[in-house]
C-alpha cells in the first residue's frame, strides 16, 4: 500500500537519464513548469521544434505530437518525408504549440521493467523534477496510484524525481511528504493553512518550494 513507506516505489536512475534531467531547455530558461497544464484538445497539427535521436543526431524540424493517441504519436517532417518517432528512435524533442501558447519538452524514459515512453518535463529545479506521461494500460485501472485513466484505457503517470539521490518516485501526496520527513510537522502546517489538496501540478510544486526554503 502506498500509505505506507516501505512500499514507497523508489527506482535508482542512470546517469543518462540524470544528464538529460539537466539539459538546457530548447527554447527559454523562463519557462514556469509550475502552472497547471491547460487541458489541450490535441489535433493533428504541425509545430516547429528539435528532435534528438539515440544515435545522436539533431534536426531542427516540423513535428506532430498527440500524447493522448496509443504509442504515443510522434510524426517528424524531415525534408518530403514524414517520419515516424518512437521510443525506440528518439531520445529527446521538444516544441512551442503555436495553437495554445505552451512550450513542451519531452524525453524518451526508462520507467520500470524496462518499460519505456514518452514524458514530459513538468517541474524542475536544482533538487526535484516532476515528469508526466501517457502509456497504454495493460489492464484494469492500477488501484491506490496517482494515475487518470480513459474509457480508452490511456493512463497518465506522473513521477517525481530526486535529482540528488537519484530516486524516482510515483508522485503522490505520501511520497512526496515521506522525503520530507527532517521538516514533517512545518510541512504539515504548511499544507494545512495553504489548503493543499494535490489536485495540480501547483500544488506539488509549492510544497517542495516551501521544503527547499526550510532546508537552506
Amino acid at each position: 500500500m502506498l500509505n505506507e513507506i516501505t512500499s514507497i516505489k523508489a527506482i535508482k536512475l542512470g546517469i543518462v537519464v540524470l544528464c538529460m534531467m539537466t539539459a538546457t531547455p530548447l527554447f527559454s530558461q523562463g519557462i514556469d513548469y509550475t502552472v497547471k497544464p491547460k487541458k489541450i484538445n490535441y489535433k493533428n497539427e504541425w509545430n516547429k521544434g528539435l528532435v534528438t535521436f539515440h544515435d545522436g543526431k539533431t534536426i531542427q524540424c516540423e513535428l506532430s505530437y498527440n500524447p493522448s493517441a496509443a504509442e504515443n504519436s510522434l510524426k517528424i517532417k524531415e525534408g518530403n518525408k514524414i517520419i515516424k518517432g518512437t521510443v525506440s528512435n528518439v531520445k529527446s524533442f521538444a516544441y512551442y504549440d503555436e495553437a495554445n501558447s505552451s512550450e513542451h519538452k519531452y524525453f524518451c524514459f526508462s520507467v520500470s521493467n524496462n518499460k519505456r515512453m514518452f514524458v514530459e518535463l513538468l517541474y524542475k529545479d536544482a533538487f526535484y523534477s516532476i515528469l508526466g506521461g501517457k502509456s497504454i494500460l495493460s489492464s484494469k485501472k492500477v488501484e491506490n496510484t496517482n494515475t487518470i485513466t480513459s474509457d480508452n484505457n490511456i493512463q497518465y503517470q506522473k513521477f517525481l524525481i530526486d535529482i540528488e539521490q537519484g530516486l524516482m518516485y510515483d508522485l503522490t501526496p505520501v511520497n512526496l511528504k515521506s522525503i520530507m520527513q527532517d521538516k514533517e510537522k512545518e510541512i504539515k502546517d504548511f499544507i494545512s493553512t495553504r489548503q493543499l489538496q494535490f489536485k495540480s501540478i501547483q500544488d506539488y510544486t509549492l510544497v517542495i518550494k516551501e521544503y527547499e526554503r526550510l532546508t537552506k
